[in-house]
């Protein structure tokens, strides 16, 4: 299989390369520095002889192994991998990854993901990508959801880590709906009007850098919360409600941040602080900014009252 261009370019803060045995020093430093980030989601390999039998493993035409560098410092951010890659009538794969301790929460791995994303579906001419995650792991859910990844279902007890069989939801991108769509004033994604899941998916993924985690997280935080909630893509924002009584709930993308609006929202305590209207109310969330314990009592109260509009 050919690699993807570690090419540093003006837009993007990182490059890809393969690893090689002299990268054993620094990625096991990397690795012993990230076991709290990494338990209980993945195991990374932590000796010299792991290290040589993940180079030796990777090396086999199935896989890909890929360092994720910073172009500034040319420090290990994290690491992606490509596995067990079926060409003919398949052409699909599955892709893995871990960011290092110091590097995560920086959309660092998210442009490290997004670019072996392109190379798979461009270089390699791939078909599809499948990435398995645990349902708890809502970091990594978030990353594959700013990428343009889809949850396509639930496999119980998927995979043997530490020691235990752990339970994965099944994520995918296929290369069709790999292009980006339109971004309209403020990096507000142009997604079409329609109802039901794929749109705010389709929303979600596209919100650039850091506001794709917040928006994957307020759809999270929904769909625990509200069973059954229904969601459309309005006026190029995701909206939620409660069959047969209107919408309580949507956000929208701005460049700074993310605005979720209540529709009821001054019948709400407290009342969230932006708005002057009649009745909604809003709260613009930042990066590093979202409080979940608050916006989950707002979404409860808001989906007792009455909503606006036909859901």
């Amino acid at each position: 299989m050919s690699s993807p261009s570690n090419a540093r370019t003006s837009r993007s803060r990182v490059h890809l390369r393969q690893p090689v045995a002299e990268d054993q020093p620094a990625f096991l430093a990397a690795v012993r520095a990230s076991r709290a980030l990494h338990r209980p989601w993945t195991s990374a390999p932590d000796t010299p002889a792991r290290f040589r039998a993940y180079l030796e493993r990777m090396a086999l035409p199935a896989h890909r192994a890929y360092l994720v560098c910073r172009n500034d410092t040319n420090e290990l951010v994290g690491v992606v991998n490509l596995t067990n890659v079926v060409l003919g009538f398949f052409r699909s794969g599955y892709v893995g990854y871990y960011a290092f301790s110091g590097h995560e929460r920086q959309g660092l791995m998210r442009e490290g993901l997004r670019a072996v994303v392109r190379h798979a579906f461009g270089s390699l001419k791939l078909h599809r990508l499948e990435a398995n995650i645990q349902p708890a792991n809502a970091a990594s859910i978030a990353l594959v959801a700013s990428c343009g990844f889809s949850k396509e279902g639930f496999s119980p007890r998927y995979l043997k880590i530490g020691g235990r069989w752990r339970d994965h939801e099944r994520w995918a991108i296929l290369a069709s709906r790999a292009a980006r769509p339109i971004l309209l004033a403020g990096g507000n994604p142009q997604i079409a009007k329609a109802d039901g899941d794929d749109p705010v998916r389709a929303y979600i993924a596209a919100m650039p850098g850091w506001k794709s985690g917040i928006g994957q997280r307020i759809d999270t935080l929904v769909v625990r919360t509200v069973p059954g909630v229904r969601k459309a893509v309005k006026w190029n924002s995701p909206f939620y409600g409660v069959e047969g009584r209107g919408w309580f709930l949507g956000f929208h993308t701005f460049t700074n941040y993310v605005k979720a609006t209540f529709f009821q929202g001054t019948s709400l305590r407290p009342p969230p602080p932006g708005g002057k209207v009649r009745e909604a109310r809003w709260i613009d969330i930042r990066e590093d900014d979202f409080d979940e314990a608050q916006m989950t009592k707002w979404i409860r109260q808001a989906v007792a009252l009455p909503g606006w509009g036909k859901s």
